[in-house]
């Protein structure tokens, strides 16, 4: 009766199971970039912007007014806003803050600002914003008021 030796069959088995490893890691690291909107990975240490100024509820109308300036060589777009407040914690998603003319197609370039504008009605006071940006979904902008 002939066939593999059981030594074989463990190194066959092993590289089989390594071959298998390295094609799930590399499809996962491509889902990963794809789903966060990095083209590469190292989004990272060129994305940099910050909150200039913040103005909330002046004239008595719930409105968010935040200027927000990028500072990097990264062009970003796509804001969302998180508000630490009086009332706790609330998320303005991308839909619900006003962006200007930024857009994919034009996006917030290294030295120019733009005023982000949301209607925040249950908080009276704001502690902390933080300010995310759809490019690279690993660096955000915070300021504390």
């Amino acid at each position: 009766m002939k066939g593999f030796s059981p030594l074989i069959a463990v190194v066959i088995l092993i590289a089989i199971s390594i071959s298998i490893g390295i094609s799930l890691s590399t499809g996962m690291i491509q889902i990963v970039k794809e789903g966060t909107g990095q083209s590469d990975v190292s989004c990272a240490t060129n994305t940099y912007y910050t909150i200039e100024s913040v103005s909330f509820n002046e004239l008595g109308n719930d409105k968010l007014i935040a200027k927000v300036t990028n500072r990097g060589n990264t062009n970003i777009y796509g804001f969302a806003i998180i508000l630490y407040g009086d009332s706790g914690l609330k998320l303005l998603e991308r839909t619900e803050v006003d962006q200007g003319d930024i857009s994919r197609q034009n996006p917030l370039k290294k030295g120019r600002s733009v005023l982000l504008k949301g209607i925040v009605t249950d908080f009276s006071s704001i502690k902390e914003i933080v300010v995310l940006n759809t490019v690279c979904g690993t660096v955000a902008a915070n300021k504390v008021i």
